[in-house]
């Protein structure tokens, strides 16, 4: 654990330096921005001052190009969230609801401010999307999650007021423009549920027949069919045709209840699906797509 945590703060006003963001930092932060020295960094970007800088491969950025996109910078949103106390049921499954919106807020909130950032940097989209979780010792009711992508602009087309997000990469954009589809937006569906263990599912899980353990299926499929509907909304208010190149995992959390004989291990779920909405821009028909071989693991989503 970081050695100023758990001390009391010096007396007196807190020093002002380089390390310190500042007044301006911290007000926009509260107000879901990014920091005012990012917004300075990013004028500059878009000034040509700096760099630009890019998470796509040399292959990727060659076909963003063949299509008219120009990779702009490297996006970046962050957010630490903390999680309420919440109720746990002692015998009853089902979706917890204090714990799915705070689940849910954190990933919005860091890809809002990666949003920000392409905006501030006149692009007109952000692709290969990635939302990354951290495992941190400031606190085990703490998420930090942060959201990286490329920003792209297209030179011949208007600016437009919110940047689309898309979890495709350079290369996959350049196929849907090719088929005539175009990304519309990311979409996101989340869903923490508690799986209370009751004596069947118990004798199902140690038993020394092949059997079906009935309530943790069921729990499955309802933590699933959640976070699923929760997408396609977002999807359908966003006027999208489907959702292509989603990612989804199941994460599941073992919590020990019980005691004197009587203990049991209980589970509590999150499932997130997160995806690209796209819809289609003429009947053109699809290329043929080319056969890629990846060389690297692509992590879980977070």
């Amino acid at each position: 654990m970081p050695a100023w945590f758990g001390r009391r703060p010096p007396a007196g006003p807190p020093p002002s330096g380089p390390g310190d963001r500042g007044e301006a930092d911290r007000d926009a932060l509260a107000r879901g921005e990014v920091p005012a020295s990012t917004r300075a960094r990013l004028e500059r970007e878009r000034a040509r001052s700096l760099p630009w800088t890019s998470t796509l491969s040399v292959s990727e950025w060659a076909l963003a190009r063949s299509v008219g996109a120009e990779p702009v910078g490297l996006v970046m949103g962050s957010s630490v969230y903390h999680t309420g106390w919440s109720y746990l049921p002692s015998w009853q499954s089902g979706e917890l609801e204090a714990p799915t919106r705070a689940a849910h807020a954190v990933r919005a909130l860091a890809l809002e401010r990666l949003r920000q950032e392409a905006s501030l940097l006149g692009a007109h989209g952000v692709v290969a999307v990635r939302l990354e979780r951290s495992d941190r010792d400031w606190g085990s009711d703490l998420m930090e999650f942060t959201a990286v992508g490329t920003a792209v602009r297209f030179p011949r087309a208007q600016a437009v007021p919110r940047p689309f997000l898309a979890t495709v990469g350079a290369d996959d954009l350049y196929r849907l423009l090719q088929a005539g589809w175009l990304c519309v937006d990311l979409c996101l569906g989340v869903s923490v549920a508690y799986l209370a263990t009751d004596w069947t599912s118990m004798w199902q899980a140690g038993s020394w027949t092949n059997t079906e353990v009935d309530a943790f299926t069921s729990a499955t499929y309802t933590v699933r069919e959640l976070a699923m509907r929760r997408l396609a909304e977002t999807a359908r208010a966003a006027r999208a045709d489907g959702v292509i190149a989603y990612d989804i995992n199941l994460s599941v959390e073992r919590v020990e209840r019980g005691g004197g004989g009587q203990e049991r291990t209980d589970h509590v779920l999150e499932f997130v699906a997160m995806g690209t909405a796209v819809v289609r821009a003429d009947d053109r028909p699809a290329a043929l797509p080319a056969a890629v071989v990846p060389l690297a693991d692509r992590p879980p989503p977070a």
